[in-house]
């Protein structure tokens, strides 16, 4: 007996492509936090000896910020593995053979490495969707 397993893809990104501005403003925020982060790391540094500064400088709000913003550039990281990975294969559909000139070895060859590939990013979708709930948590962490 066969399975069946049904599983889809988005190939693009966005509904709407105007849709990308709320990511763009969302790590335009996140480049805000880093660059505000690092500046008031920098003045304790600049004031105090190395472990002093770590010190004083060194607390669960600042812990909070940087998770926020580590979290939330590996999610910025995923997303751009996604866009490549799902780029490769719209291109691989596109070098698909005619359905009249499938009749060799090369057209099943064709088709395995297409679905092998399609199995491959669903596996990573799978694992960054896991990855992505925690996103919203760490966000949660920051408006206390």
């Amino acid at each position: 007996w066969k399975v069946i397993a049904h599983n889809s893809i988005n190939l693009s990104p966005y509904y709407l492509d105007w849709h990308a501005l709320w990511d763009a403003l969302f790590y335009a925020q996140v480049a805000w936090l880093l660059i505000s982060e690092m500046r008031e790391l920098y003045s304790e540094m600049r004031l105090n000896p190395p472990i002093a500064a770590l010190r004083s400088y060194v607390s669960f709000w600042n812990v909070v910020d940087w998770t926020y913003v580590v979290v939330s550039l590996i999610a910025l990281g995923l997303w751009v593995a996604r866009a490549i990975s799902i780029r490769n294969i719209a291109a691989k559909v596109l070098q698909a053979p005619r359905a009249d000139a499938c009749t060799s070895d090369a057209c099943q060859d064709f088709y395995s490495t297409l679905f092998v590939m399609l199995g491959d990013v669903h596996a990573f979708l799978v694992r960054a969707k896991t990855f992505a709930a925690v996103v919203p948590l760490v966000i949660m962490c920051r408006m206390f």
